[in-house]
């Protein structure tokens, strides 16, 4: 059986791999990378560290993609 954890992803909890990268999450929801912000515990994590950025318990993450429009 996989050991899962809970995250918090932009106010809504989710169970994932407890052995899981924010890349692994990112590439789950279908995220894509281009014109998106990715905050992990109020700090923005660059994309380059997105496979180095384990997930645990309890983590608040904030995934934001700008739009633009007219």
């Amino acid at each position: 059986m996989t050991q899962t954890v809970v995250i918090q992803v932009n106010g809504e909890q989710l169970s994932v791999p407890a052995n899981g990268t924010l890349q692994e999450l990112m590439d789950h929801l279908g995220v894509p990378r281009s014109g998106t912000a990715v905050e992990v515990e109020g700090q923005i994590v660059s994309e380059a560290l997105f496979a180095r950025t384990p997930l645990r318990e309890g983590l608040a993450i904030e995934i934001v993609r700008m739009v633009g429009g007219g």
